[in-house]
């Protein structure tokens, strides 16, 4: 008998505490606590992006903050869609762990370019993470990069080369 309570005693307890479930063949174990706070970090994402009015700012000032933003932390690039072809996808992206205000910052970069998405994500680990993308080979190289021009150091040369290479691919599309 005691043996049987401490056996529900148990299983109260870890149904309370952790909520099991499958994805892609893998046994993920997150605690419910964890799924309520993702919850509502995704409900406050979508009534920031909902009511977002671009906020006051110096317009300079943040060209500059966002520059320097892209400078630490993202990237540019180009991937082939598939090993053997030659296909080719133009990606731009900054991220961020996520905060209202970061989410902010973003949201008004995508409405100063007119252009890109703004994602939230989970890690493995239930930390939440935030990213401006922009995957229009265009608009990146006409409007997007246009707008990054205080890089400097590597991430210019990388931009360079990325630049080179969008109009090679194209070249090659157009023969």
């Amino acid at each position: 008998m005691i043996i049987l309570i401490c056996i529900n005693i148990l299983l109260g307890f870890l149904i309370r505490e952790y909520c099991l479930f499958f994805n892609k063949k893998k046994l993920i174990k997150m605690s419910i606590s964890n799924k309520i706070k993702q919850h509502s970090i995704k409900k406050e994402f979508n009534t920031i992006c909902i009511n977002h009015k671009i906020s006051f700012m110096n317009k300079e000032d943040f060209h500059q903050f966002i520059n320097g933003l892209y400078q630490a932390e993202e990237t540019a690039g180009a991937y082939f869609l598939k090993e053997d072809s030659l296909n080719l996808n133009f990606l731009f992206s900054i991220g961020q762990n996520y905060s209202p205000e970061a989410l902010k910052v973003f949201l008004n970069l995508q409405k100063i370019l007119k252009t890109g998405s703004v994602r939230l994500s989970f890690n493995s680990k239930g930390v939440p993470h935030i990213r401006y993308i922009v995957s229009n080979a265009n608009i990146i190289f006409d409007r997007v990069l246009p707008y990054f021009s205080l890089l400097y150091g590597q991430k210019r040369k990388d931009l360079v080369v990325l630049y080179k290479i969008y109009k090679l691919f194209f070249q090659i599309l157009k023969n």
